[in-house]
């Protein structure tokens, strides 16, 4: 449930990227769930039902900072793609690597360290996270969303959840230690179903720049 409430993570830009989404429409749906997240993370610690403490004090300046550590990259990358095009592909191109290799790192660190405690977690735990993982997924059919590349970088953008967030509403819960591993479970089965996710996607987006069909962008 924290995982469900907290924001869409940066990751989910990275990902829109290896899915051949619009990236400029998944950079403006981070953004703008990172604001969202000011008052979804609070009001999600004062309503939840796991005996958990109402977010204050440091806490607070603790999950603005977060959210505006989202920002402060988005608008740098804006305002040096208006600016630097030709420097913001350079970066682009370096950055994205970078993140690739941090990504990786991060979801092998967190099943290395902590493979005895997640087998702690029953099978049912697992299944939760991953139907939570493919009902995030289906905001590839959202009506509005015209084109196919739309869809892609929405999927991407709103299955990837800012777990940073979720694990400071876990540690302030009466049983701190059982949620915030319960949270760190999630960020595996996420990351999987969402590189499952990239296979097809990846091969929509090819299919759709040989089709002879298919307009120039």
């Amino acid at each position: 449930m924290l995982a469900a409430a907290a924001p869409g993570g940066g990751t989910g830009t990275l990902l829109a990227y290896h899915a051949r989404g619009d990236l400029a429409l998944g950079v403006s749906l981070q953004g703008a769930l990172a604001v969202l997240g000011l008052l979804a993370v609070p009001a999600w610690s004062l309503a939840a039902p796991y005996a958990g403490a109402a977010i204050g004090g440091a806490a607070t300046a603790q999950v603005v900072a977060m959210l505006v550590a989202q920002l402060i990259p988005i608008a740098v990358g804006m305002w040096l793609r208006a600016r630097r095009p030709i420097l913001a592909e350079r970066v682009q191109k370096l950055s994205r690597k970078v993140a690739d290799v941090l990504l990786v790192t991060m979801t092998v660190y967190i099943l290395a360290t902590t493979a005895t405690q997640l087998a702690t977690i029953p099978a049912i735990g697992y299944a939760t996270f991953a139907l939570l993982s493919l009902v995030c997924l289906a905001a590839y059919a959202t009506p509005a969303l015209v084109t196919p590349a739309a869809r892609r970088a929405v999927a991407m953008t709103t299955t990837v959840r800012s777990l940073s967030l979720a694990l400071l509403v876990a540690g302030l819960s009466a049983d701190a230690a059982r949620v915030s591993l319960t949270v760190l479970a999630y960020a595996p089965v996420m990351y999987a179903v969402a590189a499952l996710a990239l296979i097809p996607l990846r091969k929509s987006a090819l299919l759709e720049r040989t089709s002879p069909d298919a307009s120039p962008v």
